[in-house]
């Protein structure tokens, strides 16, 4: 005998399940120019190792939005943060959530942290290191900028790394 209190389950037709995550993701009807932020915390941050490719993202899902918007955002508003977070990889995220954002990713980031410390030798030296580092990250700066500025500062060797990221042969300064 079924107990009277369990529910029937609910039939739901494909149709009703595309439309659902479509909507979820803000691809069946763009959102206000003001939400950029609040859009990108709903679908999770888009993937930006090419940051034109969260620009296409927030264009498909923000009304009226363009290039320049997005890099005020970044840049000028701080809205919006580029940041490592999923799969290691750069998302464009919410600053303001930040932080629920790269939880995930701590336990890489730990691993990271031991492997500089046992590469640099201290604590003390590390956390010299850490602060050149955020004091160099206050205005944007490519990773080439930064191994420069720490070569000079602290005397790293820069070393070229086969590479450079989406199929790219030529070498990238790598401090070591």
């Amino acid at each position: 005998m079924r107990d009277p209190t369990e529910q029937k389950p609910i039939s739901v037709s494909w149709r009703k399940v595309v439309a659902f995550r479509l909507s979820q993701h803000h691809l069946s009807k763009r959102q206000p120019s003001a939400s950029m932020a609040s859009v990108l915390a709903d679908i999770g941050g888009a993937q930006s190792q090419v940051l034109s490719a969260a620009q296409l993202s927030i264009w498909a899902r923000v009304k009226g939005a363009r290039i320049r918007h997005v890099n005020s955002a970044i840049w000028n508003d701080h809205t919006l943060v580029r940041a490592w977070a999923m799969r290691r990889t750069l998302f464009l995220l919410p600053s303001d959530q930040l932080a629920a954002f790269v939880r995930g990713t701590t336990r890489r980031a730990a691993y990271h942290f031991r492997y500089a410390l046992s590469r640099i030798g201290s604590q003390e030296k590390l956390d010299e290191l850490l602060d050149a580092v955020l004091g160099a990250l206050e205005e944007p700066r490519k990773r080439s900028e930064l191994a420069e500025l720490l070569s000079k500062s602290h005397g790293y060797k820069l070393k070229s790394k086969a590479g450079g990221g989406w199929g790219n042969k030529r070498p990238v300064p790598w401090a070591g």
